[in-house]
């Protein structure tokens, strides 16, 4: 794929928005951006993470704890002098890494694969992500660990309770998406235009998992 910006975005789904900004900016040490209007009784509010950004998605509707294979993310920064695990308040599992270690450049996701295999190839053949061994996979300066579990349930919709999807910034959404859907892979949300800021879609892993194509103005120009 041709990036816009190189590394991978993360989102997530809460009903929990105070609890939340407390973990994110007191106990990981995150800095808060901004925040953006999604429609439908959701605001976004957005977090750098070493160049990523971690999208909070706060739904004033109940969220249901429906399937993900999103499992966790590590962290590297400056704030932690060894490793530290906590839980992020939905339950999801958060490591800090001292910077330079571990092998995390500067973000690590973990992902649940029941086919370490043909999830390694959907990210390698399709994305054009760089293949580590051990079942990580890197886009950019974003690693994706794959973990093996046969038995894991398939993602279901995207818009559930905590660790959702993910983003990958791209220059053309439209031609990333036709390319992706001709190589067979399931693309259940077509391009997207948010007005002027933004062209979206989404494409899914052979588990359903979720990855967003975004083509943001702020990254490659006017949307023609």
């Amino acid at each position: 794929m041709d990036l816009a910006k190189h590394c991978l975005d993360v989102g997530l789904y809460t009903e929990h928005l105070d609890p939340h900004r407390r973990f994110w900016e007191v106990e990981v040490g995150l800095a808060y951006e901004e925040y953006l209007k999604l429609g439908g009784g959701v605001r976004q509010h957005r977090f750098g993470v070493n160049g990523s950004v971690l999208k909070v998605n706060h739904s004033r509707e109940l969220l249901d704890d429906t399937p993900t294979g999103i499992r966790g993310l590590t962290i590297a920064t400056d704030r932690a002098p060894a490793v530290v695990s906590l839980t992020d308040p939905d339950g999801s599992a958060v490591r800090l890494v001292p910077r330079g270690e571990a092998g995390v450049p500067g973000l690590e996701v973990a992902v649940a694969a029941s086919d370490v295999g043909a999830t390694r190839r959907w990210w390698t053949e399709g994305i054009g992500a760089d293949d580590l061994g051990d079942g990580r996979v890197q886009v950019g300066t974003t690693i994706v660990a794959l973990s093996s579990e046969p038995d894991r349930a398939p993602t279901g919709p995207m818009k559930g309770r905590g660790l959702r999807y993910l983003t990958i910034q791209v220059r053309d959404v439209i031609g990333e998406y036709e390319r992706m859907v001709s190589l067979g892979h399931d693309g259940p949300i077509t391009p997207t235009q948010l007005g002027e800021t933004a062209r979206i879609a989404f494409v899914r892993t052979p588990d359903g998992d979720w990855l967003e194509l975004s083509q943001r103005a702020n990254l490659t120009g006017p949307l023609s």
